[in-house]
């Protein structure tokens, strides 16, 4: 379970959800990742996308799929 995994609230479920709801058709989730910030630290991000990668963990919550890789997956664990 993502609430497991990564905490969200009410409010952001359902911004999430809006977001999925006015999504193009063939939009099945919202990956969210972390990429290298070099001297200012990490950045994170999200994006919305047709399908998970071949290395992602599939987070459901409450209908809503979040896609992280394994490895973005250790920098969020928690949050």
């Amino acid at each position: 379970r993502s609430s497991d995994l990564i905490k969200m609230s009410a409010t952001a479920a359902e911004q999430m959800k809006g977001l999925m709801d006015n999504a193009e058709e063939g939009i099945e989730g919202i990956r969210v990742f972390v990429n290298g910030g070099g001297c200012s630290g990490m950045t994170y991000g999200m994006t919305l996308v047709e399908q998970p990668g071949k290395y992602d963990c599939v987070l459901e919550n409450d209908g809503l799929n979040l896609y992280v890789d394994a490895v973005a997956l250790g920098f969020l664990e928690g949050v």
